[in-house]
């Protein structure tokens, strides 16, 4: 996956001229971010709307319940820190380095993980698609992938999620193409309209997702876990479903599996596919 090749480029994290070694989970002093008046100290509940810190930060302790709305912080090295319930809406953290970072609850909608590394980070119950839609009566709506560019998740393409937990994460139209999710939980996430090209989603969990409208164009889901997955609308063309479970899954007879490849697949009424 070309995220590997990134995570190569960046590995050790090299921020601000200084080589951390692999697995650094110390937290150390508080550390003041940002520019032009605009700063903030790094520490739990702190206030660091709209602040601009590229390629210098880093802090791997507690920061549950900071603000970081609208932050530019491309590079930010969060490894193994505690994001629980942050506020990362329309954050930028391309390049991020989140390897084994607490990001339960976190608010990251619209936010940009361009090739970000989050092997192995907890995103349970994370919310990572699009602001939502109101009618003026303030009824919610559901965002479709339709309504592009205004209902748009958050990019993580080309993002590293190995072995992340995303259970129960709402993912709605979030771009995920060429990402790395090998082995990820994402037990009951909510994949509307979520873009999956190419992606990688080797022994992924994704047992009751809800898939719908989900793009899985030229995806691998070899040995992937599909039961009670929702598939209406998926588009599956081209995609690698070896090994895969389907098992009671829904909705498959409204999934585009044109160019799909099966081998040892267990479609939902049990049978096995091999094409």
């Amino acid at each position: 996956m070309r995220s590997r090749l990134v995570a190569s480029v960046i590995a050790g994290g090299l921020i601000a001229g200084v080589l951390l070694a692999p697995g650094v989970v110390s937290a150390g002093p508080p550390v003041g971010i940002g520019t032009k008046g605009n700063t903030c100290v790094l520490k739990a509940q702190a206030k660091c709307t709209g602040v601009v810190a590229k390629w210098t930060v880093e802090h791997h302790g507690n920061l549950k319940k900071a603000n970081f709305t609208n932050a530019k912080l491309h590079g930010a090295d969060f490894r193994g820190a505690d994001l629980t319930k942050t506020k990362l809406t329309n954050t930028i953290l391309k390049y991020a380095q989140l390897h084994d970072a607490n990001l339960t609850k976190a608010n990251l909608k619209s936010a940009n993980l361009k090739y970000a590394q989050l092997p192995g980070a907890n995103l349970t119950n994370a919310q990572l698609g699009p602001a939502t839609n109101t009618t003026s009566k303030g009824r919610q709506l559901r965002a479709t992938p339709k309504c592009a560019p205004n209902c748009q998740g958050a990019n993580l393409a080309y993002a590293n999620l190995e072995d992340a937990n995303l259970y129960g994460a709402n993912l709605t139209g979030v771009h995920l193409s060429d990402a790395d999710l090998n082995g990820a939980n994402l037990t009951n996430a909510d994949l509307f309209g979520a873009d999956l090209f190419g992606a990688d989603l080797t022994n992924a969990d994704l047992t009751g997702a809800k898939l719908n409208d989900a793009q899985l164009n030229s995806a691998f889901l070899d040995g992937a876990d599909l039961r009670f997955a929702n598939l209406d609308g998926a588009n599956f063309k081209d995609a690698t479903l070896y090994r895969v479970d389907l098992s009671n899954a829904n909705n498959l007879d409204k999934a585009n599996l044109t160019g799909a490849k099966f081998y040892k697949t267990i479609m939902p009424d049990g049978s096995i596919r091999t094409d």
